[in-house]
């Protein structure tokens, strides 16, 4: 019984309830009607009997007709009570089962509403509250819908799925458009650490595909690529400008943190650079000079030991030796005047030639080591000449 009446919709049961009420008056009236023809009945026959002066029988009349009227009163409000318990019992099982469903509603829009998405709402029949508490469960399994979907993007899932309900479902479709603009920002960024990772460090986003915050996001991303590129352009400049053999060139943008940091180290580097080739073409130029007095020396002393060969036949063969040795000193000092002439275009070259000068550097050093010994040896072979000299001037005297 409970179970039909919570199945009825309002309209209905108050209708029922009409209906009832409605029954049971038409039968208290048919009650009270019937009484009353009773009553004319033993008036009538009160009134015949009067007439013919009856008067026995018309107080016996009267008295039945007031037992009746009596009998008729107590069933009239009988009748009335019952119908009255009945529609009162009928309306409290009514209004408890739409209570106990609005209840349950009123609760879960109260946790919906703050937030709590994890509401459950039991009733269910096929009325007009029935029918609300399922379109109440419907809203709430959208929302749940949404805030999953949502929780889905903030974890980085985009590829999250839902569908609009309707095309009224303004929430879902802008939900939607929410989804699809964090895509299109997300792909972009991807795109454009994609080519800065493959050296394309010309690449831009583009702003005008996005709107509001998200075309700010695309934008300040092309700022960050500008500001890397920047000093790194100017560094490529410098270094260009270098492997043409000018030392002059400097980073002069202004740059700070970790890009002033390469432009303070790259502009050492120059500084440094410069001042060890100016020092590597100083000590050529000295070498070449010690190696042009060399030759001189040898060939004065190759000179005075020609004349002196003459009249000291004694020594004829050591001044061969020294003439031979003479002669190898004199072609060690023109190799290290061309190695001289070589290290000068050497210094010249830049970074290029580094290694070549380091090479040409290590060939000065051996002959310059070469150059010493046989300048020693030449100042042996002349003391031991001026030796031989006075020797022989000893003894011609």
């Amino acid at each position: 019984m409970i179970r039909w009446l919570k199945d009825l919709s309002v309209a209905q049961t108050l209708l029922g309830l009409f209906l009832v009420v409605a029954l049971l008056c038409a039968l208290t009236g048919a009650v009270g009607i019937g009484g009353m023809m009773r009553i004319s009945e033993h008036a009538e026959r009160l009134h015949a009997q009067l007439v013919e002066l009856q008067v026995e029988s018309a107080n016996a009349d009267a008295e039945a007709a007031h037992a009746a009227l009596d009998e008729a009163r107590r069933t009239m409000w009988g009748i009335v009570l019952l119908a009255t318990a009945i529609a009162l019992g009928l309306g409290y099982v009514v209004s408890r089962a739409i209570t106990n469903a609005l209840g349950q509603m009123r609760e879960a829009a109260d946790r919906l509403a703050s937030g709590n998405l994890d509401i459950e709402v039991t009733f269910e029949s096929k009325g007009d509250v029935g029918r609300l508490a399922e379109s109440f469960r419907r809203m709430a399994a959208a929302q749940k819908e949404i805030a999953d979907a949502a929780v889905e993007i903030a974890a980085g899932n985009l590829d999250v799925t839902i569908e609009p309900r309707s095309e009224s479902d303004v929430l879902t479709r802008s939900f939607i458009t929410l989804r699809d603009s964090v895509r299109s920002v997300t792909a972009e960024a991807r795109s454009l650490a994609d080519a800065a990772v493959a050296g394309d460090l010309a690449k831009r986003g583009d702003v005008e595909r996005f709107d509001g915050a998200y075309r700010d996001v695309v934008a300040g991303i092309n700022g960050i690529i500008d500001g890397m590129t920047a000093p790194l352009n100017e560094a490529v400049q410098v270094l260009e400008r270098l492997a043409a053999k000018d030392l002059t060139v400097r980073m002069s943008g202004t740059y700070q943190g970790d890009h002033a940091r390469i432009k303070a180290a790259l502009n050492a580097a120059m500084d440094h650079m410069e001042e060890a080739l100016a020092q590597i073409a100083a000590s050529a130029d000295q070498v070449a000079s010690a190696a042009t007095q060399v030759g001189a020396g040898s060939q004065v002393l190759a000179h005075g030991t020609s004349e002196q060969a003459s009249s000291l036949e004694e020594i004829s063969a050591s001044l061969q030796e020294m003439t031979s040795m003479t002669r190898q000193s004199a072609a060690h000092a023109q190799e290290c005047d061309r190695l001289s002439e070589s290290a000068r275009g050497m210094a010249h070259e830049g970074v290029q030639s580094m290694e070549r000068l380091a090479e040409a550097m290590e060939r000065i050093r051996a002959s310059s080591d070469q150059t010493a010994k046989i300048v020693k040896t030449i100042d042996e072979i002349a003391f031991q000449t001026n030796l031989l000299a006075l020797n022989a001037a000893v003894e011609a005297a």
